[in-house]
């Protein structure tokens, strides 16, 4: 449901961003740990490597749901 309302906010136009620093790798790490399961039950291994402490400006949910939707 939460997809769905924020599908429509982007529509909208009424997204809201919480822009800060952000470790890539936190973020990358997080993502990873939800679709780890998903992987290992279709006989796949999901691992992150290489973020080290790249540090980036952005929203780090919004950035958390972009990495899921790219590995899922």
């Amino acid at each position: 449901i939460d997809g769905i309302l924020d599908f429509a906010r982007i529509d909208a136009g009424q997204v809201l961003y919480r822009l800060e620093p952000v470790r890539v790798a936190d973020v990358a790490r997080e993502a990873e740990s939800l679709v780890a399961p998903a992987a290992a039950a279709r006989g796949l291994h999901v691992a992150i490597a290489g973020a080290g402490t790249t540090c980036v400006h952005a929203d780090a949910e919004k950035l958390g749901q972009v990495l899921v939707n790219l590995l899922g």
